[in-house]
Order: C-alpha cells, then sequence, then structure tokens
C-alpha cells in the first residue's frame, strides 16, 4: 500500500479527433459522481433508499489559446454542429460524439488508472477577454465544459 498523496501534476486529458485542443489542455477536473436517494415514506421516519440512477459532474476544461484560435474554433464548431442541424441529413451523430481519457500517474509517473469517458459533448466555451491596453504580451486561456454519458475506471 503506498503512503504517497496524489499529485495534480501527474495525469493527462486527451479527446478523440481533437488534437490541437488535446496539446493545449492546462488544467481539468476529475468530475463527481453521485448516487441518487429515495426517502420512503413510512409512519414514524422516512428510510432513504438509493435511486437507481447515478448523476455525473460536468468536464471541465481549461486551455490556452493557439494564437490562431484554431483549438477554441474546433470546440466552437463541435458545438454548433450539436445544435443547427437543420435536417437529418446534417445530422451526424457519429461525428457528435468523442470519448475521452484521463491517465492518472503516480509520483513515480507510472500509470494508476484510466479514467475513459463515454460519449461527450461539449456544451459551453467561456469568453476571452481582449484588451487594447496593455503592453504585455498575455498568454489567453479559455475554458471548455463537456457533458458525457458515463465514466470508467479502469486500475493499472
Amino acid at each position: 500500500m503506498s503512503l504517497n498523496y496524489l499529485s495534480a501534476n501527474r495525469s493527462n486529458l486527451q479527446f478523440s479527433n481533437l488534437e490541437k485542443f488535446n496539446r493545449s489542455i492546462i488544467n481539468f477536473n476529475m468530475p463527481d459522481i453521485t448516487l441518487g436517494v429515495i426517502e420512503q415514506p413510512a409512519p414514524f421516519s422516512s428510510p432513504k433508499v438509493s435511486d437507481t440512477k447515478i448523476l455525473y459532474g460536468e468536464l471541465n476544461v481549461e486551455f490556452i489559446v493557439m494564437e490562431d484560435m484554431s483549438n477554441y474554433f474546433d470546440i466552437h464548431d463541435c458545438i454548433l454542429s450539436c445544435s443547427t442541424s437543420q435536417s437529418y441529413a446534417d445530422y451526424d451523430e457519429e461525428g457528435l460524439y468523442r470519448d475521452a481519457a484521463m491517465i492518472v500517474h503516480s509520483s513515480s509517473n507510472n500509470p494508476i488508472a484510466q479514467i475513459k469517458f463515454i460519449g461527450t459533448l461539449p456544451t459551453s466555451l467561456s469568453s476571452i477577454e481582449m484588451t487594447e491596453e496593455s503592453v504585455e504580451t498575455e498568454v489567453k486561456k479559455a475554458t471548455a465544459t463537456f457533458a458525457y454519458s458515463y465514466y470508467e475506471i479502469v486500475r493499472a
């Protein structure tokens, strides 16, 4: 049994078919998981029983925006393609959903686990604040939020 603590900088996240975006990811979260609970009415108390529904939190990803903004535009285009299909002919379900994988490493840089996010879908993309006042070159960052069907944990 290891007595070492998990380090936040010992993991990486990769999305299928988003290579430019993958290269610029700097922060991301391990989403929460919640088991629903139902109160069962009874005369003297209301015992809680587990629901059959699992709720998964959002996957938030912060990334550095490339100079040509191509990685930002890739997420933007994904969101648009999910919402603007005019007909069934335009709708490409295969292209909408992507899988993602987070690999967590130990302090020795050995893989501990792979978390596979199934059916990720971008749901929001943050704004980018621009200014003409600053003389300093400032690297711009943005955040993309993803929903997904579920995740699986594969332990190494």
